[in-house]
């Protein structure tokens, strides 16, 4: 690192004590979930095009492995991809190490092991593809939405620091650029340079290359405008002369540098400019990430200085706030127009150092508000209101600013670290990514048991979660398990009937019901979030926690109580089937569970259970037997069926489920 910025970990978040700031109330907080992944730095989060409910998610281990998984509205896993390599070397990846395009399908960038050994990809269907690392090589591999690898690159035109990662991002059509860092020799004397590279989305062919020598910032990123133009902020670019870009040449800052470049769609620079060109302050800012808001680009880092005064954009003086001559690093926040001309900037003062968001970025709703997930520590001043917070480790906090950067609301909702292990600054990252106004979904890691009363069960440290606030469209009514959609439950026949329970999670966002028709087995319910108290009625809204408990069944017969889930919104309901044996025993009598489903349905009625079914039985409501069929595939067509309720007979290895359905 050139001037050892990063390894100052100091991002902080607050915990507000006065509601003075609070302009708007922020929203609530909808749909927690654990990504169950053994990752310390999750990277990238981002809403699907197609489905605003659906998520793309992307976590590595430092040493060893990369995941992206894909969830849906219920937070449940529909695919995952990953590459490993038997030696554990570091996969160099850069904080922009994924990008997604309009269509959905994403693409991913990396170093592969440091060059050093084989790499395993394996995509959603199960295929493995073997990348091979090199010295000088870099790789791109493109995925489509449904998780299949579509095709691999590999960079090997310059020769490659094998330590340092490159960045990948798309563009409005669907092309991809990579930036990053190479190094050449000569005369005996070695060159940094910058490059960038741009390829074709659909296949992958080199469209252009610029490379650009002695200039090697210590941290990038880029975004693009409605023009596909492509913007690249270049922090610190220890030039020891002034840059040259093309035609474009740029003056230096002897103390700091925080360049901007804008290039048209072709790579052909349109204008260059350092906002600390021709000074000797001993100030300068870092962005860490920025955001076209349609119009003009918003844009969050730190100021650093190591005299009395901050320097802003423009080098404009920033005096401080808070006298401590040990702070060095104040957080900032500002937008600049498509030109580099600054419309405003604002210092997030702080009374300790605030290095804002090295793994943080930021995103904007239809309206150009700013949403980020910050770290704040203590005392925090903006726009001269000073805010009190956790002052001993600090918290995570959701924060939305205007198009002018004034407050609208911060809200801290998870702790920062360990309280007994620094270590965890390491586990520092945090992403945003927003669908319209105050409806956003954050992730991060966190050593806490819980995220606003949402239990995290992973037991590995940090544990890995994606947090919704506001309400998604997309009506979801899912009972789940072990981060699986229930399809079976067991539970005991004992002497006593507080030990015949089994409990599972229902995920939804709607208003639901759970009702038994037997009073042998009742129904309950915890809610997930908002609330720690038992229910005795099994109706709510949003996550819960749902328990059914079966008295000891002392009849000598078998016996099944259908528990129906339904709810509002079109969502579809579902039957679960309890069944109970009549023996009363020991541990090896059991209940199982079956779930019918859709129900209602038009085509099909699907069959979930753990038991051998041997044949299936439909009867009308006299007890007209009119339709049987083999149990083998665990469904049965009802479409020749007409409209109206039926009884359903499952004939299974520990006796017969009776339910109902609806046909459609």
């Amino acid at each position: 690192m050139k001037k050892s910025l990063f390894s100052f970990l100091f991002v902080f978040s607050f915990l507000f004590s006065n509601s003075i700031f609070c302009q708007s109330n922020p929203p609530k907080n909808t749909r927690t979930f654990e990504t169950n992944l053994v990752a310390e730095y999750p990277g990238f989060i981002k809403h699907l095009n197609e489905n605003s409910s659906e998520t793309f998610y992307g976590a590595f281990d430092y040493y060893g492995s990369q995941l992206i998984k894909r969830f849906g509205p219920d937070g449940l896993l529909k695919w995952k991809v990953s590459i490993s390599n038997a030696d554990n070397d570091d996969l160099s990846l850069s904080k922009h190490f994924i990008s997604v395009d309009k269509n959905d399908n994403i693409f991913l960038c990396f170093n592969p092991s440091g060059g050093y050994s084989i790499n395993n990809f394996t995509d959603a269907t199960g295929s493995v593809q073997n990348i091979n690392g090199g010295s000088n090589v870099k790789v791109i591999l493109k995925i489509d939405k449904t998780g299949k690898l579509v095709w691999k690159k590999n960079i090997d035109f310059l020769a490659d620091y094998t330590g340092l990662s490159a960045s990948i991002y798309t563009d409005n059509i669907g092309d991809v650029y990579i930036t990053g860092i190479n190094q050449t020799t000569q005369n005996n004397q070695g060159h940094d340079h910058f490059y960038i590279l741009k390829v074709d989305g659909a296949t992958g062919n080199t469209i252009y290359t610029k490379d650009y020598i002695d200039v090697s910032p210590n941290s990038s990123f880029s975004l693009f405008d409605a023009q596909n133009n492509f913007y690249i902020f270049l922090d610190g670019a220890s030039s020891q002369q002034n840059y040259n870009f093309d035609a474009i040449t740029i003056n230096r800052n002897a103390n700091g540098d925080n360049l901007l470049l804008k290039f048209n769609s072709i790579g052909n620079i349109i204008f260059g400019k350092n906002f600390y060109a021709n000074t000797n302050d001993q100030g300068y800012s870092v962005f860490t990430g920025g955001v076209f808001d349609g119009e003009n680009i918003a844009l969050m880092g730190y100021l650093v200085t190591s005299s009395s005064d901050f320097y802003g954009l423009n080098n404009i003086v920033i005096p401080r706030k808070y006298p401590s001559p040990s702070i060095h690093f104040q957080g900032l926040l500002a937008k600049i127009d498509l030109s580099g001309g600054v419309l405003w900037q604002k210092p997030l003062y702080s009374n300790s150092n605030i290095n804002l968001g090295i793994y943080t970025n930021l995103k904007v709703d239809e309206n150009k508000n700013i949403y980020s997930y910050l770290y704040f520590k203590d005392k925090v001043s903006i726009n001269n209101v000073e805010y009190l917070f956790n002052a001993t480790d600090g918290n995570k906090v959701i924060s939305k600013f205007n198009s002018s950067g004034d407050v609208q609301y911060l809200k801290p909702v998870d702790n920062f670290r360990y309280t007994s292990n620094s270590t965890f600054f390491s586990y520092s990252s945090t992403a945003v990514d927003v669908i319209n106004e105050d409806v956003f979904s954050v992730a991060s890691v966190t050593p806490q048991t819980n995220f606003l009363n949402y239990p995290l069960i992973n037991h590995y440290i940090p544990k890995n979660y994606i947090a919704t606030f506001g309400n998604l469209t997309t009506k979801y009514l899912t009972p789940e398990n072990n981060y699986l959609e229930l399809s079976n439950a067991v539970i005991s026949n004992s002497g006593s009937a507080t030990s015949n329970v089994f409990t599972f999670n229902l995920i939804n966002n709607v208003n639901w019901s759970a009702t038994s028709d037997q009073s042998w087995l009742t129904v309950s319910y915890l809610q997930l979030a908002g609330k720690n108290t038992l229910q005795t009625a099994a109706a709510g809204h949003g996550d819960a926690k749902i328990t059914f408990t079966a008295e000891t069944n002392n009849t000598g017969a078998a016996r099944t109580a259908n528990v129906m889930l339904s709810g509002d919104g079109g969502v579809a309901s579902k039957t679960i089937a309890v069944t109970q044996t009549g023996t009363l025993a020991t541990g090896e009598s059991k209940t199982f569970t079956t779930t019918i489903y859709p129900n209602p349905t038009s085509e099909f009625l699907n069959i979930e259970t753990q038991q051998k079914i041997s044949k299936i039985e439909i009867y009308d409501l006299s007890g007209k037997l009119l339709k049987s069929d083999i149990g083998n595939d665990k469904k049965i067509a009802v479409s020749t069926l007409s409209k109206g309720l039926y009884l359903i007979k499952i004939y299974t290895e520990n006796g017969v489920v009776n339910s109902k359905f609806m046909k459609n």
